[in-house]
């Protein structure tokens, strides 16, 4: 008789019932088994549970098999040894053996699984009675997250300011399912199951989410659950299916990549437009170019500044261009636009970045091409409404950066040609309005 056998902890007190599979092969004849006994030196014959398996040929041959420990039969913790046992006259070859228990998610270990979803943030975390949220780590950011402000916090600003709001899926650690689930809190007639639970918080009437981005910068190494083109694409299409079935009316956004523009053979967009399905039809870029070093590393901080004042214009004249191009090449039976989530200068606050004047110029430049290429950017928000970008507070001092007079004179230029134009068009076309230029300066402004 022969034993090869590997020390274990079994998770038994969550699970008894253990699969796993062996790739085998032998010659002459035998009997086969595997089992699990008690890591113990006085019995090392002591097995709890054993199941015989069919004697391989000379070929590699995979066999399955099952084993279940009786009840209680070990103390907590306690370890086991899986064995695999030979008898007989011949030889046996043992390559892979794997051993799993039964209550496996795709290879995985639920109770990692449950601890890595605790890591992010969740909508549920953010929702009920606010002494009754648990606080959490950002493992995105750092530090931890008391969950104050959450989803009905956000959409309760949003009504006491008037404008429209826009809502991130996680994509990173997040399921489809609890997407559907957190369209359906949001938007979910108060008959259903977590319809229901928003009504029990207080808000009964449905708050109509229109605008949803599906996942944040999946694409970087500071995201959880970072992935590349085609698994973005991949979970693009999956969680609009999902979130979809909830809501048809969504307005979803993809997340797409200003590093494709620089750096194209990642091929971000292409993988979008190719695989991610019928429902692909805006693409989320963030406009955010760092003012760390000029483009060219020889440049001076002159050649900085116009590096990053020519960014709007490139944007306008290549980028916008370019991916517009491919999407209707790939994608010829949808019209796709852009969306733009977040853009500013991000960097040193010696040099042009959102907190000082630089930073407004470029706002002024920026929202000219925007307002300029209006038909095909459907939102073009400014990155952070608080301390980084538009509204600080220091003490019992509020301020507010230079690009929010810029972003407050280009609205009300937007209004006053949206009136204009309201006024115009009734004119010329009486009992009929240009609603969709309507909602598209009401979603920018």
């Amino acid at each position: 008789e022969a034993i090869l056998a590997q020390g274990i902890f079994a998770p038994h007190e969550r699970e008894r019932r253990y699969v796993g599979h062996l790739w085998v092969k032998a010659a002459g004849q035998g009997k086969l088994r595997v089992a699990l006994r008690r890591r113990s030196a006085a019995a090392p014959r002591a097995y709890l549970v054993e199941s015989e398996l069919a004697w391989p040929g000379e070929r590699w041959t995979k066999l399955e098999f099952s084993l279940t420990l009786p009840e209680n039969s070990l103390r907590p913790l306690e370890p086991v040894d899986f064995c695999i046992i030979a008898e007989g006259r011949g030889r046996l070859w043992v390559d892979r053996a794997l051993l799993l228990p039964a209550d496996h998610v795709d290879l995985f270990d639920p109770d990692l699984l449950a601890e890595i979803r605790r890591l992010a943030p969740h909508f549920w975390d953010g929702i009920g009675p606010l002494d009754e949220r648990q606080t959490t780590p950002n493992i995105d950011w750092g530090g931890i997250d008391d969950n104050f402000f959450g989803i009905n916090e956000f959409l309760r600003l949003c009504e006491l300011v008037g404008t429209e709001p826009h809502l991130c899926i996680n994509i990173g650690n997040g399921t489809p399912e609890e997407a559907a689930a957190w369209v359906e809190y949001v938007n979910g007639a108060p008959d259903t199951h977590w319809g229901a639970r928003r009504a029990a918080d207080g808000h009964r009437a449905p708050y109509n989410v229109q605008l949803w981005e599906v996942g944040n910068e999946i694409y970087g190494v500071w995201q959880t659950g970072h992935c590349g083109a085609e698994e973005n694409a991949r979970r693009y299409r999956v969680w609009a299916e999902a979130m979809l079935a909830v809501d048809p009316t969504l307005e979803l956004l993809a997340t797409g990549s200003c590093q494709d523009f620089v750096e194209p053979y990642h091929h971000w967009h292409e993988a979008l437009l190719v695989d991610g399905g019928p429902h692909m039809t805006s693409i989320a870029l963030h406009a955010l170019p760092g003012n760390a070093k000029p483009l060219d590393p020889h440049a001076n901080l002159v050649q900085l500044w116009h590096d990053l004042m020519a960014h709007p214009w490139r944007w306008e004249t290549v980028d916008l261009p370019d991916l517009l191009a491919m999407a209707k090449s790939l994608a010829p039976d949808r019209a796709v636009d852009v969306a733009i989530t977040e853009w500013g200068i991000l960097g040193d606050a010696q040099r042009p970045q959102v907190g000082n004047l630089g930073g407004a110029i470029y706002a002024a430049l920026f929202l000219n091409m925007a307002i300029r290429q209006q038909e095909i950017i459907r939102v073009a928000n400014a990155t952070a409404l608080l301390h980084g970008g538009c509204i600080r507070k220091a003490g019992p001092f509020l301020y507010t950066d230079p690009q929010v007079e810029v972003i407050r004179r280009r609205g009300r230029a937007m209004m006053w040609s949206m009136g204009f134009l309201l006024r115009l068009w009734s004119r010329v076309c009486p009992g009929s309005m240009p609603w969709p230029c309507a909602k598209q300066a009401a979603r920018w402004w």
